[in-house]
């Protein structure tokens, strides 16, 4: 079961720090920026992203699906007030929401494939979050408290870099992770067939007596 358990907790682990580092460090260069510019009211949603950074490196340490769960959840509520204030104005995009894209793709790679709302659902709502921003479809609900043109300009520039970059690091940190689980299977497998170790399969049944899975015990052939 270490195996299995260890890699999982590790990939937890880096996806958090990596969210920690990302949310630290955005929120606080855009409250030093707003608190320059007098825009303290903007500055709020910035603290709370700062927040979110450092409740994800404090959860790392756990490197749990619930933490992974809390932080993702954390990170799509800020995202999306962002987001809100972001309306686009005269010829500036709005970007904010492109973070819903490493945010749908980190949360899909991470959570196991039994975890059907982490792999599938949550991933969805980011996508959907995503395409109501895109189409302007929120934007009467956006307050009347844009940033400063000047700022919106160059922040949409550095919003678009830093989220394509978010999302390459997550499915660079996703392709090692494949990469490792099959050196790891294929190893298996040649050790299968040299007879280096042995599998026996046993049935998991239910009081029904229906078949529900199998566990499987791998053992060393020299422990036969």
């Amino acid at each position: 079961m270490r195996l299995q358990s260890e890699p999982r907790r590790q990939k937890v682990a880096v996806i958090l720090k990596l969210a920690g580092v990302a949310c630290i460090g955005l929120g606080l260069a855009w409250t030093i920026c707003y608190l320059y510019f007098g825009r303290y009211e903007l500055s709020v949603v910035f603290i709370g992203l700062t927040g979110v950074g450092v409740l994800a490196l404090h959860r790392s340490k756990r490197s749990d699906s619930s933490s992974l769960l809390v932080v993702a959840h954390g990170v799509f509520v800020v995202v999306c007030a962002i987001s809100l204030i972001d309306a686009p104005i005269a010829w500036v995009p709005r970007s904010a929401h492109l973070f819903l894209l490493p945010l749908a793709a980190g949360a899909a790679f991470t959570f196991e494939r039994h975890e059907r709302y982490g792999t599938l659902i949550f991933p969805l709502i980011c996508i959907a979050a995503f395409v109501a921003f895109a189409m302007g479809a929120l934007d009467p609900l956006a307050p009347a408290i844009s940033p400063p043109l000047e700022v919106r300009s160059w922040g949409a520039k550095l919003n678009t870099t830093t989220s394509m970059l978010l999302l390459a690091v997550v499915f660079a940190i996703y392709r090692i992770d494949s990469g490792k689980r099959l050196r790891l299977e294929r190893e298996l497998g040649r050790a299968v067939r040299n007879g280096e170790i042995e599998v026996y399969f046993q049935p998991q049944v239910r009081d029904s007596g229906i078949v529900t899975g199998a566990e499987a015990l791998v053992l060393a052939a020299s422990f036969r």
